[in-house]
């Protein structure tokens, strides 16, 4: 699994495992809200 914690304001998760000489993966793309914005909703 790979996780790369912040993107330009995205969290990217990647799970990949080969399987029959092929790749199986599952990627996520989150966006994460800052404290600003979170409280701004509110």
């Amino acid at each position: 699994m790979l996780i790369e914690p912040d993107n330009r304001g995205h969290r990217i998760e990647v799970h990949a495992e080969p399987i029959d000489d092929r790749w199986d993966a599952t990627v996520r793309i989150r966006r994460i809200l800052s404290g600003d914005k979170l409280t701004a909703r509110l």
